[in-house]
């Protein structure tokens, strides 16, 4: 992949983006070949996808192509075994704010590239890596049966607990908020749970998304790897 780093991350810092990853903000009516391979597992297609809509007229003032470039940078960590597309996704949470649920996910974007090898910046190793993504799984085995325990499930599930995101699933589903569950299996698929994996693949080959159709299958051939 092209090294252009240093252009993401000075965009990145100027721009905010939407929480949304639906697709559904897509009105094209077919996919090109570089997109259906992004979304089978190329990281190298959907890097170069993410940074068409950063060279993108009206990138600054256009929801929709924020949107588009927040998923497709998202589709790039979830493909990349280098670790360099985890960092860029990191810049990207980042540059939204302050919040710290966003910061928690971050780190552990950056922690994740940190651990496939990356070289990354100097300045991150001396303050973002020590924000150490660091929880004990078996405390999140259990399923929620008290709202109480919600926020720790979610910080846990930020920082790469795939037990706690699964579990949060659990609760969402029961609570017939069809969003959040969809969004805590996504966080647990990333996190690396099997368990997640298998009923987000299943949720997105349900969808009459055809993005979400094609994800499906990327997600159900990792579940089983």
């Amino acid at each position: 992949m092209k090294n252009r780093l240093f252009l993401l991350c000075t965009f990145f810092l100027f721009i905010n983006i939407d929480n949304s990853f639906s697709q559904e903000i897509n009105a094209k009516n077919h996919l090109s070949s570089k997109e259906i391979t992004a979304l089978y597992g190329n990281p190298e297609d959907a890097d170069d996808i993410a940074f068409s809509y950063v060279y993108s007229e009206g990138i600054f003032s256009d929801p929709l192509k924020k949107n588009l470039l927040k998923y497709w940078t998202a589709i790039a960590a979830e493909n990349d075994p280098t670790g360099r597309c985890q960092y860029n996704y990191y810049i990207l949470i980042i540059s939204e704010g302050y919040k710290l649920d966003d910061y928690r996910r971050g780190v552990y974007w950056l922690n994740k590239s940190i651990c496939l090898g990356y070289k990354v910046p100097n300045s991150c190793l001396e303050s973002d890596s020590c924000y150490k993504n660091e929880f004990d799984e078996e405390k999140f085995i259990n399923p929620i049966k008290n709202e109480s325990n919600l926020e720790l499930y979610k910080e846990a599930a930020l920082m790469g607990s795939g037990k706690a995101a699964y579990n949060l699933s659990l609760y969402y589903e029961k609570q017939h908020d069809q969003s959040q569950y969809m969004y805590w299996l996504q966080i647990g698929s990333q996190n690396g749970s099997k368990e997640c994996m298998k009923e987000y693949a299943e949720l997105l080959g349900k969808s009459s998304d055809k993005y979400d159709n094609i994800r499906a299958e990327f997600w159900e051939k990792r579940s089983k790897s």
